[in-house]
Parts: structure tokens; C-alpha cells; sequence
């Protein structure tokens, strides 16, 4: 398991540089550490896929803010649109603390979301 860098919050190139040198310096299979309330560095989907390129990133456990902890795998590569994606196993427990329903207007001008670019 691979923690951040202990000693500085790094920014989200310095982030993507540690663990790529990290890969690079073993043969190993990494399981990379995600807990951005311990360390104060998020290791965030769109700098994971940064590492795809790394064989032996093979897993990521992520704990989030409150504590709860997921293992994910990457099953599959797909594209989704334009994007390059995966398709992870993901393995973790949370308690079902409430229930709504969602209605969205037709009416709304972003009833079907909208993209930032």
C-alpha cells in the first residue's frame, strides 16, 4: 500500500509524479492510498486515470470524509463518449441513513446536467 507524501501537501502534478515514480522504481503491485482528510492530498478519479498507464497500480483504497473505506480494482478499459473510463469491482459497506425521491422539471434548463470545459 502506497501512502502520499507524508511531509507536504502536494498539488495534483506533484501528486501524479509521486506515485508514477514510486511504480517506476519497483515491479511490485501497488495498491495506492487515498485519504484526503488524513494527508490532505486527493487522489482523485481524473488523476488516477493519469496512472493507467502503470501496470502495476492494480488498486486503490479510498477513505472518505467521514471515514468510511472501498477497494477498487479496474475490471475493464471502455469509452464513455469521448472519454476513457473503467470499469471497477469495488468492495466496502455504508449504512443506508436516509431515502428521497428526485423529481426533475422538463422545464429546467439543466434538467439533464451540464458540462463545465
Amino acid at each position: 500500500m502506497v501512502f502520499p507524501g507524508l511531509d507536504c501537501r502536494s498539488d495534483d502534478r506533484e501528486t501524479v509524479e509521486y506515485y508514477r515514480a514510486i511504480a517506476r522504481a519497483t515491479r511490485l503491485g501497488l495498491m495506492l492510498y487515498n485519504n484526503p482528510r488524513g494527508y490532505g492530498v486527493d487522489l482523485r478519479p481524473d488523476l488516477l486515470a493519469q496512472l493507467a498507464d502503470e501496470p502495476n497500480v492494480v488498486a486503490i483504497k479510498d477513505e472518505s470524509i467521514i471515514g468510511t473505506l472501498f477497494e477498487g480494482v479496474p475490471m475493464e478499459s471502455v469509452r464513455v463518449g469521448d472519454y476513457d473510463a473503467i470499469v471497477p469491482a469495488i468492495e466496502g459497506w455504508a449504512r443506508v441513513t436516509g431515502h428521497n425521491t428526485i423529481f426533475v422539471d422538463d422545464r429546467d434548463p439543466l434538467a439533464h446536467g451540464f458540462l463545465l470545459k
